[in-house]
């Protein structure tokens, strides 16, 4: 148990999408009391078994897509050539409150919508070393996107997998 606000939660949630993906499938659930700060996290029973088939699955993916010495940009490109083909943007899903658009979704299957392949993507070139993170904004009309942001050298770089979803080259 730990003592945290509200706002701090919030914060840790949006963050365990890139940096822990499988949180959804482990914890079953959680209570936060205002009144002390406390937050309990419960866990489904399966949780070792599904920490493993996450990290065989991450395994996979950089051995098939990042090769020993590979410079920071030709990890993400890697990754990302190897990823996007082979995504499947799930248009039910952009409209269903209750659908799982979680990075670990994007991982396991490679289906999802932006925010899905955006946490995934992020997840995966820092597990091979690159500094990046996700970002989400608002268009003027409230529609919201997801994109990575990735540090190569002193330059930071936008990376969004979602406009190269499904396609067999890099056109984005």
């Amino acid at each position: 148990e730990i003592e945290v606000s509200f706002q701090f939660v919030k914060y840790i949630y949006d963050m365990l999408q890139v940096l822990f993906p499988p949180f959804y499938r482990v914890v079953s659930d959680s209570e936060y009391d205002e009144d002390t700060g406390i937050m309990t996290l419960r866990y489904f029973e399966n949780k070792d078994e599904v920490l493993k088939e996450f990290g065989d699955r991450v395994e996979e993916i950089l051995e098939a897509s990042v090769c020993e010495g590979d410079t920071d940009i030709m990890k993400a490109l890697g990754i990302y050539n190897y990823m996007t083909p082979r995504c499947v943007y799930d248009y039910a899903s952009v409209d269903d409150h209750y659908a799982d658009v979680s990075s670990y979704r994007g991982i396991m299957t490679f289906t999802g919508i932006c925010q899905t392949f955006a946490g995934a993507y992020t997840y995966l070139i820092i597990q091979a070393g690159v500094t990046a993170t996700s970002v989400v904004a608002f268009s003027q009309d409230l529609a919201s996107h997801e994109w990575c942001v990735a540090r190569f050298g002193d330059e930071y770089y936008f990376i969004d997998p979602t406009f190269d979803c499904g396609m067999s080259s890099v056109m984005y």
